[in-house]
């Protein structure tokens, strides 16, 4: 082997990216070269896209997410692909309105799996079921706009910057064990003035699984211990203060 080829990345990065490291379960991954280490301990938080601030990410000890009152957790599913981290999608709340995944299309598996990835900019639900979730913001808002300026997969709203607090109804993300109550930054992405379009979108329908992505997870402490407890942990925070 060229000596050069074994510190030359490959791939497509951004201009002030150096690469990409892989955290799978999959033997290739780090996690898994370093189990040894850090058994299988480690944890990220993701920053807005909206500040300057470095997203942290930690191994072994130190990545280990600290008990408390904003901690939840819930358990891994285990699969003979071992690539993916996967968690049980029980329902999703809008408001009081709780919408239990019930999985009537093919993308969801037995077991309502999700698929964690923080390289998924959004999170991706079921289609029949994402129609649901839609009916039932467009019922809390009320003034839906049918137009997205950026993307039309996303369903937007017409909500002024003074009036969202009030309009904008919660979102709670219902896993095994785990009640997610998602803040302002992972439920709404602003598109213009007046516009903010909901940051969960329907998975195409050749697409085989749910995924929990990066914006849905931005401001939590995500930990994963996936040799002993074999489960993810979630603690809301800020992590621009990490």
């Amino acid at each position: 082997m060229d000596p050069a080829s074994s510190v030359s990345n490959t791939g497509e990065f951004e201009e002030n990216g150096s690469g990409v490291i892989g955290l799978g379960g999959g033997p290739l991954s780090l996690i898994s070269q370093l189990s040894s280490t850090i058994r299988g301990k480690f944890s990220y938080c993701l920053v807005p896209t909206s500040t300057n601030a470095k997203s942290k990410i930690n191994f072994g000890k130190i990545g280990v997410v600290p008990g408390g009152p904003n901690v939840v957790s819930t358990p891994l599913v285990e699969k003979t692909q071992k690539t993916f981290y996967r968690i049980t999608l029980e329902a999703i709340s809008v408001g009081n309105n709780r919408l239990d995944y019930t999985g009537t299309s093919t993308i969801v598996r037995p077991g309502n799996y999700m698929i964690l990835d923080i390289g998924s900019t959004y999170s991706y639900l079921d289609q029949i079921f994402f129609n649901k979730l839609k009916e039932a913001l467009v019922k809390a808002i009320g003034s839906r706009t049918d137009r997205d300026p950026d993307d039309d997969s996303r369903v937007c709203f017409k909500v002024s910057s003074s009036g969202r607090q009030n309009i904008l109804p919660s979102i709670t993300v219902h896993f095994t064990g785990a009640d997610l109550k998602l803040q302002k930054v992972n439920r709404f992405i602003e598109a213009r003035k007046d516009i903010v379009c909901f940051a969960l979108l329907a998975a195409q329908p050749e697409e085989k699984v749910a995924t929990f992505g990066m914006w849905s997870q931005t401001n939590f402490v995500v930990g994963y211990d996936v040799l002993d407890q074999k489960k993810v942990f979630f603690m809301l925070t800020d992590c621009t203060q990490l």
